[in-house]
């Protein structure tokens, strides 16, 4: 059957490579929402494309009884459990052949643990905050992360620079040996694994021009009964989330930009390829690529 007719009812069909699919011309492709539950999502999420794609993701990445089994095991001793008293921030840093290929940049780990202090700080800049306010008394928080990486030094130098910070990883030595090979089924086991316990953390930092991060970004949504909204639980220190070969991301402008002739309202491609975190690549209707700071736009949903 003919993988393109998104309307047949059979129950099987043939899946094909992501790229030979031409997104652009299919409106349902992603990050699109199913138009069916869109306005409820917008109300509930503020990034309901990235919701929707964690259902699925979560739906297709059923664990089996045997993984499951390891999973829970790696969840306990990883302080990932729905009842931890402590947050535990999800820092991945992938590196090995997304450098090698010219896919994404080299980055210290201090480039993702300014982050990581930020966030913490805040946690206990709260924490006091409701002592104050409610007599609780509460201690500040221990900082703990769960350090996902294909680099054996990055746990080197977390110990060495960050001996403050509880680091969790019962994997990595065995998930660091496989990551050189990644498609035999033992290295796809330890990355799957590392995906969902990076989905089971309060927050991420990562760049998110990795498939590990965005993915682990996808079923942290479906965490929803548990945390709620989760769109805004991830730090990239790269380019903004997007989903490879699927359609083009837009936003909508909240302010004038008089050099470029846009005005409030105006809305723009946002394009995946720049790589600072600070600013956002963007398209015109002309081709023409510019610059923006995040805040200055408003990303849209697509409906399929």
């Amino acid at each position: 059957m003919n993988s393109a007719n998104f309307n047949s009812s059979a129950r099987v069909m043939r899946c094909t490579f992501e790229f030979f699919v031409h997104a652009q011309n299919v409106s349902v492709a992603p990050p699109a929402v199913p138009r069916e539950i869109a306005p409820l999502l917008l109300t509930l999420h503020g990034r309901p494309g990235v919701w929707f794609l964690g259902q699925l993701a979560h739906y297709l990445m059923r664990p089996l009884p045997m993984f499951k089994s390891q999973l829970d095991h790696l969840v306990l001793s990883s302080k990932l459990t729905k009842n931890h008293d402590s947050p535990v921030v999800g820092v991945h840093v992938r590196r090995t052949d997304k450098v090698s290929y010219h896919e994404g940049e080299f980055h210290n780990l201090s480039e993702y643990m300014v982050h990581v202090d930020r966030y913490f700080d805040y946690v206990d800049e709260m924490r006091l905050l409701e002592s104050g306010i409610n007599g609780s008394g509460k201690s500040r928080v221990q900082r703990q992360i769960y350090l996902a990486s294909d680099d054996l030094s990055v746990f080197n130098d977390m110990k060495a620079q960050y001996p403050h910070y509880v680091v969790h990883n019962t994997t990595r030595e065995k998930f660091v040996k496989a990551a050189g090979t990644r498609y035999p089924a033992d290295s796809r086991t330890h990355i799957a694994m590392e995906i969902f316990l990076l989905s089971l953390t309060d927050y991420i930092v990562c760049t998110l021009s990795s498939n590990v991060c965005r993915v682990a970004y996808e079923l942290m949504q479906t965490r929803h009964n548990e945390i709620g909204d989760a769109s805004d639980l991830v730090q990239t220190i790269d380019t903004s989330y997007f989903w490879d070969s699927g359609q083009t991301i837009k936003c909508q402008m909240v302010q004038d930009e008089e050099s470029l002739n846009l005005h409030r309202g105006d809305v723009v491609d946002v394009w995946s390829g720049n790589l600072n975190a600070a600013f956002e690549s963007r398209r015109l209707r002309n081709k023409t690529h510019f610059l923006d700071p995040p805040y200055k736009c408003v990303l849209q949903t697509l409906v399929g």
